[in-house]
């Protein structure tokens, strides 16, 4: 399989972008079509090779005729920004202009110089309606001819609007008929302008960095460049305020960073001589010289800004069932229409004894009516842009959601199996007690750490920096480091051995086990024993408040570790985990995720480090890989990602998937609302011959409630998230 993307230019509108996606994928060679229309891209997966851009483009004429512009995406190039006004756009903007004026000069004249049918005081401002109507709608019946031959293309909002606007001159009601198409376009407009907008800071939020990049020339000079010029190795100057272009390590200087834009955390970053920093991160003190390491383009704020992007190409369940719902709803309505305009007037027709032209015409205005609100696009833009505005919201708080699709398995998460190591612990062990026996604890320290001082074991590194404020004044002889054991040595004339059971078991006394753990290692001097101390992996600060929120939220944790089983059991009870697994091989753990994901109901989520885990983490319905900043193998692997190690992030990706679901049902409850309430209002005022404008209303309600609704779909990423 081969996936290629693309610029697409020209779709007409988000449900012509629908009917594309669903040609192309019936197409044996493809086996997944994406379009964004927002920002115009779209993602095609090859079974076998990828097709020409000619190709493509006479496959996608067979449902779409207009003018279409395929260009394949440079990924080295990429710009996932949306174009709001371009020659297309303009044109429209100006056509509406013209048409505006003739409208209300049609109106002027038909107010002051009235005259009967065929007058040609008549003639003139039919003739003046009728420009206006023309100059609107010849793009709409050129498309309505060319998808007349196609079944599956005829009954899209271009045949619907033809209809409707051609219904209304039919009966007489010529402002209505041109104020439908204006309107359309109009809202097409605000739709388009809200839409890419919407998109655009969407984007925006996610990537702030500048444009341009300050850098140090060998003179030590300074100049202003594109930063996508920038090479890897070159040094820039970042001064305060300013966002870290690309990805680099610190050569001179230090201050303070900002690094919430990327990992979520409001902690400053104290960044120094040699500290790697990423794309994204804002200098809030100081001044840095920076290496780059990355090119602007490749940088982490590039890779996650592409991965929110290519989010769009796995949709949600709503998603997938608006575009089957836009595929039945349109045609449902126009038979719903069609049995409006003729079977009512029949009826009484017959009931009468004759025909009842009147009535048939008040009728004929409630199907023409029921057209205009036939079109789905409020639901169609606004669900999708629901969905990305949740993934945009989770990546502004340091998580990546790599797909809609993974917000609605988030939705349904019962059981998360967590990797102990490194997920709700830190990994680095520290000294939990320490118990002296016929020694003073000053000196029970200062013989550790003596035993300790040359050592590189993790351990003994943990227990050096929990001592660190001791000194030896004594010298250190016969140094011995026995693997898997322990150590022998001489300190200040005393024999000393430190380390586990194996190597001081023959003097073990009471409290041996002490802790039953965990890590104990006992110190022996002169052949007596002198004491132990504990040590165990240091608990992240938010893991129990994470474990106590997930029991709120339903959802149960299960904890797997390589640990061994006396630590785990400790560290469960702490936690307040019911289930724990311990001393289990990256095998192991697979296989009771298998089976908890066979025995439960909804979806099991995997949470570990994302590179030891990576088979837990493919194989869990939503696999989280924690502390991935910098890791590639790790966003490869996972489908949610955790840019820094702080576990409570995961509770806040199941909020923000209950946030967007709860929103996206909202755009579609309220758009059907709206529709059914204008269907239902119409056929009322036909049958109680009440005369009103609702073909002006049912065009407001079609065009104005997608604008609201993009930008009620839009404004998601500035919630909080509690």
């Amino acid at each position: 399989m081969k996936k290629i993307k693309y610029y697409i230019r020209g779709i007409g509108c988000s449900s012509c972008a629908l009917e594309i996606e669903h040609s192309l994928s019936q197409d044996s060679n493809i086996k997944k079509a994406t379009i964004d229309f927002a920002n115009g891209t779209m993602s095609i997966v090859y079974s076998q090779e990828e097709y020409s851009i000619s190709k493509l483009t006479e496959l996608i004429k067979k449902v779409e005729n207009t003018e279409i512009e395929i260009v394949k995406q440079n990924p080295a190039k990429r710009d996932n920004k949306a174009t709001v006004f371009d020659t297309k756009m303009r044109l429209l903007i100006i056509k509406v202009a013209i048409s505006t004026i003739l409208l209300i000069g049609a109106v002027l004249f038909e107010h002051f110089l009235t005259g009967d049918k065929f007058t040609w005081q008549w003639g003139i401002h039919f003739s003046i309606y009728l420009l206006a109507y023309l100059l609107m709608a010849y793009d709409y019946i050129w498309k309505v001819l060319k998808n007349a031959r196609r079944w599956q293309t005829l009954f899209d909002e271009n045949t619907l609007m033809i209809i409707a606007s051609l219904g209304a001159f039919i009966i007489g009601q010529y402002m209505e008929a041109v104020l439908v198409i204006l309107l359309a376009h109009v809202g097409n407009i605000f739709e388009a302008i809200s839409l890419s907008s919407s998109y655009n800071l969407l984007i925006g939020a996610i990537d702030k960095r500048s444009k341009t990049v300050s850098l140090l020339k060998n003179d030590n000079s300074i100049e202003l460049i594109d930063a996508k010029n920038l090479k890897i190795g070159e040094v820039i100057v970042i001064k305060v305020g300013e966002v870290v272009p690309v990805d680099g390590v610190v050569i001179e200087r230090a201050g303070l960073l900002d690094t919430s834009s990327v990992t979520g955390e409001f902690i400053p970053l104290d960044a120094k001589e040699k500290t790697k920093i990423y794309s994204g991160f804002v200098l809030k003190s100081g001044f840095l010289k920076l290496k780059a390491t990355s090119k602007f383009d490749n940088s982490t704020t590039a890779k996650i800004l592409n991965m929110v992007v290519d989010s769009k190409e796995h949709k949600a369940k709503a998603e997938n069932f608006i575009t089957k719902f836009a595929r039945l709803y349109t045609p449902i309505v126009v038979v719903i229409a069609i049995i409006i305009a003729i079977f009512p007037f029949l009826i009484i027709s017959l009931v009468n004894g004759s025909w009842v032209t009147d009535i048939w015409k008040d009728y004929l205005y409630a199907a023409l009516t029921f057209l205009v609100v036939a079109c789905p696009c409020a639901i169609v833009i606004s669900v999708p842009l629901a969905y990305f505005s949740g993934i945009a919201l989770a990546s502004k708080n340091g998580i990546i959601i790599k797909g809609a699709n993974y917000l609605d398995r988030l939705n349904e998460v019962k059981v998360l199996v967590i990797d102990k190591t490194g997920t709700l612990t830190t990994g680095e062990f520290s000294v939990t007690e320490i118990q002296p026996s016929g020694i003073t604890l000053e000196q029970f320290k200062e013989f550790v750490l003596a035993a300790e001082y040359y050592s590189t074991h993790p351990l003994a590194v943990a227990i050096k920096k929990n001592l660190k404020d001791r000194i030896l004044d004594g010298k250190i002889e016969n140094y011995e480091e026995k693997i898997g054991s322990g150590i022998t040595l001489i300190y200040k004339g005393h024999q000393l051995v430190f380390g586990n059971l194996k190597i001081v078991k023959k003097y073990l006394v009471e409290g041996k086990d002490r802790k039953e753990n965990i890590t104990t290692l006992h110190l022996l001097v002169d052949n007596k024993y002198a004491g132990f101390l504990t040590m165990d992996d240091t608990t992240k600060d938010n893991a129990k408040k994470t474990i106590d929120v997930l029991k709120e939220l339903d959802v149960k944790t299960m904890v797997l570790t390589g640990g061994n089983k006396k630590s785990a059991e400790v560290f469960a009870n702490v936690m307040g985990i019911k289930e724990y697994h311990a001393e289990l091989s990256p095998n192991e753990k697979v296989e009771y995720l298998k089976d908890e994901i066979t025995s439960r109901r909804g979806a099991v989520a995997f949470m570990g480090d994302g590179v030891n885990d990576a088979p837990s983490i493919i194989l869990a319905d939503v696999g989280v890989a924690m502390g991935a900043l910098g890791s590639d193998s790790a966003v490869e692997n996972a489908d949610v990602v955790l840019l820094n190690d702080d576990p409570y992030k995961f509770v806040d990706a199941i909020k923000i998937a209950k946030m967007t679901r709860k929103r996206a049902i909202a755009c579609i409850k309220t758009a059907l609302f709206i529709k059914i309430s204008i269907m239902v209002i119409t056929l009322v005022l036909a049958v109680l011959n009440i005369a009103f404008n609702m073909m002006f209303l049912a065009v407001l309600a079609d065009t104005g409630l997608t604008v609201l609704l993009v930008i009620y779909a839009f404004l998601l990423i500035k919630k909080k998230i509690r």
